[in-house]
């Protein structure tokens, strides 16, 4: 009987659940320690763009401006930097994601909170801006680790499958993925108690999380015998 062939570390529940979670936990940490802003919720900062216009204030037109000045940037970035390493193997830049995220994260947790806020939030919107691009599919579909509105049309989908099909493959996938879309909230849940007890250096546990996810592809890649 041939093998069944081991999964992508990087596509399975528990590395995209982990990823998603670290995303809900980044937006309670901006919530709650730097301006009640959202730095990976774009539709609603699109939204505050044009509010702030209709209300003639300045403070809010900037706050919601840069976020999604960052998350451009950090997906600029990521497909500049696909490009120039396109020779190399993929998993190279995805560790060297997590590595850049991991610093990032890092600086944030012990940066005075004297920066300003929209400055702090700009660099959290490139950062995951760049994990939004770099970790996108789960079970080779398309996932976002960072954003949810497009993650709740998957899993109505899912659902809709499952009434449809009404099979035990199309329960399982709906059981997954409707773990996996949660894991967002989640992780904000948890941001808000890491937030309670560290405030300003709650970012550490995310880049803890970061750190054993680099671990994880390491050793999954020695594995593989890729390195």
């Amino acid at each position: 009987m041939e093998n069944k062939k081991k999964p992508i570390l990087e596509e399975t529940l528990l590395f995209m659940g982990a990823m998603t979670l670290l995303g809900g936990f980044i937006n309670a940490y901006s919530f709650f320690e730097r301006g009640q802003a959202f730095v990976s919720m774009h539709t609603g900062n699109m939204a505050k763009m044009g509010l702030s216009l209709y209300l003639r204030d300045k403070s809010m037109f900037l706050a919601a401006l840069l976020p999604i000045c960052g998350s451009v940037l950090g997906a600029a970035a990521y497909q500049i930097i696909r490009y120039r390493m396109r020779e190399k193997p993929p998993l190279l830049l995805k560790k060297g994601s997590i590595l850049v995220e991991l610093v990032m994260l890092t600086a944030v947790s012990f940066a005075p909170k004297t920066i300003s806020d929209n400055l702090v939030n700009w660099a959290l919107s490139v950062a995951t801006g760049f994990q939004l691009s770099t970790f996108r599919t789960y079970a080779g579909a398309a996932h976002n680790t960072t954003i949810c509105t497009g993650n709740l049309r998957t899993l109505g989908q899912k659902i809709g499958d499952l009434i449809c099909l009404r099979n035990r493959e199309s329960a399982k996938k709906a059981g997954q993925y409707f773990c996996l879309l949660f894991s967002f909230p989640l992780g904000a849940f948890l941001g808000g108690f890491a937030c309670q007890l560290l405030h300003a250096h709650a970012l550490i546990l995310g880049a803890f999380l970061l750190a054993l996810q680099y671990i994880r592809l390491i050793r999954d890649a020695r594995s593989r015998a890729e390195i």
